[in-house]
């Protein structure tokens, strides 16, 4: 069966989904078929609690989507940005890849919307019947976050397009998705949107994802608050007994998502036969931690346990030191120099290699971090307590109070976003998404609607040159559930570092590397 690799991210400009990239398609075959994917739908633009996704808003699930009558150009969805991310969440879930449809806005602008799973590939041209219906809605709940996170995601269903089986990649059952949004219930006047929890949905927890700070999204867990799918919904068949679920409350077509697990950072990374060394890098390899003494390219043919001229072995105990930069600015996490006491303020900065920019991220165990400095040992922390959008960040002794724990999430990495192409004055681009522009590649800041002035060579706050591959992660307050902020995105040194509601912009996201 078919594994399919797919970024499934909604974003938070649509009212009950999380909107996301298109996804990329990458095919292998594995034993008992499931999805990856990756989610970011933030909110489903026209869906509220009193009107499903075929009411009122140009979508039709008794005509194909290919046909005006099945998806109206120039109005409902279609005439909105938010709309239109619904719709190429909709039909990633809906058709295959390889499939696509295209329609136009209410200022005649083109659109084309590419399949990627095939819950429903008889909706392209024929009616959406209720498994139909099921299907697509527990896609779209499965993709949203609510913060417009792009994550890696794992999906099983007893759909055929998605199946059942594991990933070691992927070890903590986050939760399971039912219901149908296109339909009010009768009993209740609104749409079904339900979800339980897996074991693990308050482990390696995510922003916008259930088991962390979730803002308010149209689902709930009919069971109960923290209510598990396993005391509930009716197990896949075996051997998969535990992989998800055949049955959620009577709906016939749950997806059971699970999440990767929280990265470690203060070990050192796996040694790579393709990544460049500095001097005095650390890695790992065979259990056994080196250190470079050489700086170099590495090949498969100088592991570390054989080249004594490039590694040698880390015999005492080893700390793991990373800079800490910013998506939009490429500047790096700096603590004032110049305070030597509590209380030193966090600004952002050019990366110069003093201490006060490298920090140590060590587990506490309970899914927070402290982020410590090696300039004086004293960590990021909230002042005073103060838990408000705003509040300044600074630098105190480690006590071990809530204020100074934090959620470093992985949100994706950057230069993986969709390839869509050469820019358009009259696209729509979102967080990742990539175009090329007088020969360069650039990736999207800021979610947008683009215009003729808005070239991606001279806005510098929208697009940035692509770079290669690189995770990206969030920092978030345990107390208050606020994200470290460059306030107002400034791209300039000095900039303070501030608390703010997450909402998945570039200058809450951050880069996280390794440095001697």
């Amino acid at each position: 069966m078919q594994r399919l690799s797919i970024l499934a991210m909604f974003s938070a400009v649509c009212p009950l989904f999380a909107c996301s990239d298109v996804p990329s398609s990458g095919a292998s075959e594995e034993d008992g078929a499931a999805t990856a994917s990756q989610n970011g739908l933030t909110d489903l633009n026209g869906l509220s609690s009193y009107n499903g996704l075929s009411s009122y808003n140009g979508l039709s699930v008794y005509n194909g989507l290919s046909s005006y009558n099945g998806l109206s150009s120039y109005n409902g969805f279609m005439g909105s940005m938010g709309g239109r991310q619904v719709i190429s969440y909709l039909v990633k879930c809906a058709l295959p890849a390889g499939h696509q449809i295209t329609k136009q806005d209410q200022n005649n602008a083109w659109y084309t919307f590419k399949g990627a799973i095939g819950l429903a590939p008889g909706w392209e041209t024929g009616a959406c019947d209720q498994n139909c219906q099921e299907g697509i809605s527990a896609c779209l709940m499965a993709h949203i976050n609510t913060a417009g996170v792009h994550i890696p995601l794992w999906l099983d269903s007893p759909a055929t397009a998605i199946g059942f089986g594991r990933s070691s990649d992927y070890p903590y059952q986050e939760g399971t998705y039912f219901g149908n949004l296109f339909v009010n219930d009768p009993a209740t006047g609104k749409p079904d949107a339900y979800y339980c929890n897996g074991p693990g949905f308050a482990t390696s927890t995510v922003p916008g994802r259930i088991g962390a700070y979730q803002s308010t999204t149209v689902y709930s867990n009919p069971f109960g608050t923290n209510a598990m799918c396993g005391s509930n919904c009716v197990a896949a068949p075996s051997p998969y007994a535990g992989d998800g679920f055949n049955s959620c409350k009577g709906f016939k077509t749950p997806i059971t998502v699970w999440r990767q697990p929280a990265p470690a950072f203060n070990a050192p990374p796996a040694w790579s036969s393709t990544a460049t060394y500095a001097l005095g890098a650390l890695v790992t390899y065979k259990g056994v931690i080196y250190q470079a003494i050489q700086a170099h390219t590495a090949n498969s043919y100088w592991a570390p346990d054989v080249s004594p001229a490039l590694w040698k072995v880390v015999t005492g105990p080893s700390t793991v030191y990373v800079k800490i930069c910013a998506q939009h600015s490429g500047r790096c996490l700096d603590a004032d120099k110049n305070q030597l006491t509590n209380g030193a303020h966090v600004q952002q900065m050019g990366y110069s290699g003093g201490d006060n920019q490298k920090w140590q991220i060590v587990s506490l165990g309970d899914n927070y971090f402290k982020i410590c400095t090696k300039y004086s040992g004293r960590c990021l922390d909230l002042v005073n307590g103060n838990q408000a959008d705003g509040a300044p960040v600074q630098m105190w002794d480690f006590t071990g109070t809530d204020d100074q724990r934090w959620a470093v999430s992985p949100v994706g990495s950057s230069g993986t976003g969709d390839l869509l192409g050469p820019w358009s004055a009259t696209g729509d681009y979102y967080v990742g998404s990539r175009v090329t522009y007088g020969g360069t590649t650039y990736e999207c800041l800021q979610a947008h609607h683009a215009n003729s002035y808005w070239a991606p060579n001279v806005s510098p706050a929208l697009w940035k040159v692509a770079s290669a591959p690189t995770p990206m992660y969030s920092i978030v307050a345990k107390l208050g559930a606020r994200a470290i902020d460059v306030t107002n995105a400034s791209l300039s040194d000095g900039a303070p570092i501030q608390l703010l509601t997450y909402l998945g912009q570039s200058e809450q996201i951050w880069t996280i590397t390794q440095v001697p």
